[in-house]
């Protein structure tokens, strides 16, 4: 990975204000005149006390009930995790078989150490295109009076003073009307 240093003690020169700079893939502008930094691509963001988010690609969902491995994102050392969730990228239509959904976040491939898989997504339905099921937001995609809120187990371990992985997963209980997709997140901060 290609590290820049923008701002050192002296904060961010005058001579490359309004300008970009190339590193072979990102691309960082420095801005005209508000020396916003704004960046095209992915970035580590591993500095203490800045807050950070990082998410998985969108998988797809297939229509057979399943567990579905969602990816994972790589946390640098220090960080602790403040939020995590999913988002429907693709609407999962439940409509015929009103199937369960649920998600769990883990520290190892399919785990659940960090969110368990109770019904926190979908109880007997669908989950709509663009919905986000969060930790912090305390969210559903439905109402159904047997849900659970989603929430971090009593005994997850959310910060780690060494880099780690973090897994996220989701299972449907029935099929699918229709194939369709999901993508996770998790929000951080480096302390």
């Amino acid at each position: 990975m290609v590290k820049v240093i923008i701002n050192n003690s002296d904060g961010v020169r005058d001579d490359i204000a309004g300008r970009s700079v190339d590193i072979g893939g990102p691309q960082i502008d420095l801005g005209a005149s508000d020396s916003i930094i704004g960046i095209v691509g992915s970035a580590e963001v591993s500095a203490s006390g800045l807050v950070a988010a990082m998410a998985t690609t969108p998988t797809a969902i297939t229509a057979a009930a399943a567990t579905f491995d969602l990816g994972s994102v790589q946390l640098p050392a220090g960080a602790v995790v403040l939020d995590a969730g999913i988002i429907c990228t693709a609407l999962l239509d439940g409509t015929s078989n009103n199937p369960n959904m649920r998600f769990g976040v883990g520290t190892s491939a399919l785990g659940s150490q960090l969110v368990g898989t109770a019904k926190n997504l979908v109880e007997e339905g669908s989950m709509p295109l663009g919905h986000m099921v969060s930790v912090a937001t305390a969210n559903s995609a439905s109402s159904a009076a047997g849900k659970d809120i989603a929430h971090f187990k009593s005994t997850a371990v959310l910060h780690s003073s060494a880099a780690r992985a973090i897994h996220f997963h989701m299972i449907t209980s029935a099929a699918l009307d229709d194939p369709g997709s999901a993508s996770a997140f998790v929000n951080y901060m480096v302390i």
